[in-house]
C-alpha cells in the first residue's frame, strides 16, 4: 500500500482521472505523489500499522529490508526473544561469538519471489496513483529460449 492516507489518495485519483489535465501535468502530478510518499517521516502504514523500513541494494540485485529498528520497538523485542536460548547457551559455554552485537544490524533479504508477491498485492488504485499499470511485470518470470 502507499504510505498516504485514503483521503489524499482519493484526491490524487480524482486529479489523475480528470479530463481537464494534460498528459504532462498528469506525469508531474504522479512524480509529486511519489515524492510525497518517499518524504513521509512516519514510516508506519496508515492502513495496517506495520513498520515500513528502508530497502537498500547491496552488491548486484540483492535487496535488503530494514525491518527491525528502534522505531519498531514491539517487533524488535519479539525478534530478540527468539534468540534468547542462543544467547543463554553462548553465555553458559563461554562462546566467543556474541549474538547481541549483531541483532540490531539485522536485515531481511528480499528475494525475487518475495518482491513478486509484494508487487502482485499492489492495488489497482495505488498503481494508478504511482503511474504503473502492472508492477509484477518488473520481475522477469519467463525467459524465451530459441529452439
Amino acid at each position: 500500500r502507499l504510505l498516504v492516507e485514503n483521503d489524499i489518495k482519493e484526491q490524487a485519483l480524482a486529479t489523475i482521472r480528470s479530463d481537464t489535465i494534460t498528459t504532462l501535468q498528469r506525469k508531474e502530478f504522479i512524480k509529486a505523489m511519489i515524492k510525497k510518499c518517499r518524504e513521509r517521516k512516519d514510516k508506519f502504514c496508515c492502513h495496517c500499522g506495520s513498520f515500513n523500513g528502508k530497502v537498500r541494494e547491496e552488491k548486484v540485485m540483492r535487496l535488503f529490508h530494514e525491518r527491525y529498528t528502534k522505531k519498531n520497538y514491539d517487533e524488535i523485542e519479539e525478534y530478540r526473544e527468539s534468540f534468547k536460548n542462543a544467547i543463554e547457551y553462548n553465555e553458559k559455554h563461554n562462546q566467543k561469538f556474541q549474538i547481541e552485537k549483531y541483532i540490531n544490524k539485522t536485515f531481511e533479504e528480499l528475494h525475487a519471489n518475495i518482491v513478486l508477491e509484494l508487487f502482485k498485492r499492489v492495488t489497482p488504485e495505488d498503481c494508478e496513483v504511482i503511474g504503473v499499470k502492472k508492477p509484477e511485470r518488473f520481475i522477469v518470470t519467463t525467459v524465451l529460449v530459441p529452439p
